[in-house]
């Protein structure tokens, strides 16, 4: 079935652990804290969309993303995979002091990047 995000939520993964998820685009209009060293694989895209739609990650592996206008932006506090990050607007990404990024490419308005990693 689909998830709905209703309010800001968190999901906390085990080592190892992995959540499949084939239902509707994700609309993350709250905020989505994904945490742990697991992964989700996820067939249609994390949507950051609205004036509050934030994804914080950490230490987590990611399938698909994208973002939507006036979106609250990526915050990265641990190192974290993304493997198809769109981005088709304007996204702050906040990343902890003593972090970097490593993407594999750099791309923009509407294109996407595969893999990503953001440390």
């Amino acid at each position: 079935s689909d998830i709905v995000l209703q309010a800001d939520s968190a999901i906390k993964f085990n080592s190892g652990s992995t959540l499949k998820y084939s239902g509707t685009a994700l609309a993350v209009g709250k905020a989505l804290t994904l945490e742990g060293s697991g992964q989700m694989q996820n067939t249609n895209a994390l949507n950051l969309s609205g004036a509050n739609g934030k994804l914080n990650l950490s230490g987590i592996s990611l399938a698909n993303v994208k973002t939507s206008a006036g979106n609250s932006g990526l915050s990265i506090d641990n190192s974290s995979t993304v493997t198809n990050f769109t981005v088709s607007t304007l996204t702050p990404v906040s990343i902890s002091s003593g972090k970097k990024t490593a993407p594999s490419s750099k791309n923009h308005s509407g294109t996407s990047s595969s893999p990503s990693t953001l440390s």
